[in-house]
């Protein structure tokens, strides 16, 4: 009988462990990601989200100085795309298309100074329409201005679908930049939602 009392008390020590633990990987998986961990970077620069009424924004930004001729480097960028996107609803920032907005970009060194990128040589929006049946998104070369070495680009310039009459847009916006400064290339991503109104 004692035996079997033990046995008892060690399952429901471990369901109980087991309960907690998995309560708290939920809670984990449910929060947003902390104002600390939004502008990340593995080098020595960063590009920092402006939009309108939020300077700085809630973007989430990453930026590493990973060679793009290396051959893991479209698969690190893919997994900077995914990390941007946040881990909750509601984790990255709305632009309104009805407000005319503009994104700013801006980079700094790891001493908040801001800096300018020698060259831009490329910057790319992935989009993927929310609303959609099928998950299907399309990758554009963004129009730009280069304005004392921020980036300002218009959200306007993409063609987005209506679903509804009037209409509804709903898109995630990954920006990618790709540029070099004092002759180490960088890549900075971010990501956005862009409603009409």
């Amino acid at each position: 009988m004692k035996t079997l009392t033990k046995v008892l008390v060690v399952i429901l020590v471990l369901v109980v462990a087991v309960g907690v633990g998995l309560f708290g990987l939920f809670h984990w998986a449910s929060q947003p990601t902390p104002p600390g961990k939004r502008i990340n970077s593995d080098t020595d620069l960063m590009m920092w989200v402006d939009l309108p009424g939020a300077t700085p924004s809630r973007a989430i930004s990453l930026t590493t100085d990973e060679d793009p001729q290396d051959p893991g480097y479209e698969a690190k960028i893919q997994d900077k795309k995914d990390q941007a996107l946040g881990r909750v609803e509601g984790d990255i920032p709305p632009v309104k298309l009805a407000e005319d907005p503009r994104i700013v970009l801006h980079f700094q060194d790891l001493y908040y100074n801001n800096i300018s990128p020698d060259e831009i040589k490329r910057v790319e929006a992935d989009l993927r329409d929310v609303l959609a049946d099928q998950d299907r998104g399309v990758s554009k070369e963004v129009d730009y201005q280069l304005k004392e070495g921020a980036l300002v680009i218009d959200p306007g310039q993409f063609d987005y679908e209506r679903h509804t009459d009037p209409g509804e847009i709903w898109y995630e916006l990954v920006l990618t930049v790709v540029y070099t400064y004092q002759g180490q290339d960088y890549t900075s991503v971010t990501a956005l939602l862009v409603f009409d109104q």
